[in-house]
């Protein structure tokens, strides 16, 4: 069995996920923004971080984010 290379956010509170935009986007424009921070949780609801403001969104408009094994140990404040 393999070992897992890094760890995927589930959602949990607290790790980053990104927002998918509504809009129709031309040409090469990435489909979703972030990555937002949860601040909280229900089943369907999410609380998130987006440009300093907590606002809520579906489930269904989230995306979880893969963090790589090698960046999990790096300072935030280390870019």
């Amino acid at each position: 069995m393999a070992q897992d290379s890094g760890r995927r956010s589930d959602s949990p509170q607290g790790n980053p996920v990104f927002l998918r935009t509504g809009s129709i986007k031309r040409g090469l424009k990435p489909p979703y923004k972030g990555p937002c921070e949860i601040v909280n949780s229900s089943e369907k609801v999410f609380r998130i971080l987006r440009n300093g403001k907590e606002v809520s969104v579906s489930v269904h408009s989230l995306k979880p984010t893969y963090i790589p094994k090698e960046l999990v140990d790096i300072p935030a404040d280390m870019s």
